[in-house]
């Protein structure tokens, strides 16, 4: 991998880890997301740096390129980052249905409360 090409991903997952951080400070992402794009950054960062390990996982995989290799990792990254947003997604989407459930048993309590007050 030439260093121009090292160079370029490098400012890239810095200006993302910076994006990350800014989110995180407006509130707009958890910490523990925070932590996932954290992992995967230093991750890249030292598979971009380190040769001999970025060579060494890619005849392990047996993937072509380095670069191969660290694009086939992202995508495995992206892939675990899905999942877990499913998950979540499924999470809060019970959490909905039982919330909105709950306030429509407390909306009809409180009118019948209210029509035997009439």
């Amino acid at each position: 991998m030439s260093p121009r090409i090292q160079i370029f991903i490098l400012i890239f997952v810095l200006l993302i880890l910076l994006f990350v951080f800014e989110l995180l400070r407006r509130r707009k992402i958890s910490e523990a997301v925070t932590l996932w794009w954290l992992f995967i950054g230093v991750v890249i960062a030292v598979l971009t740096v380190s040769k001999k390990l970025l060579l060494y996982i890619t005849l392990t995989l047996g993937t072509a390129l380095p670069m191969t290799t660290l694009i086939l990792l992202s995508l495995l990254f992206i892939l675990l980052m899905l999942v877990y947003f499913s998950m979540k997604i499924s999470v809060l989407s019970d959490q909905l249905k039982d919330l909105t459930q709950y306030i429509s048993i407390l909306k009809n309590e409180y009118d019948d409360k209210f029509n035997k007050m009439k």
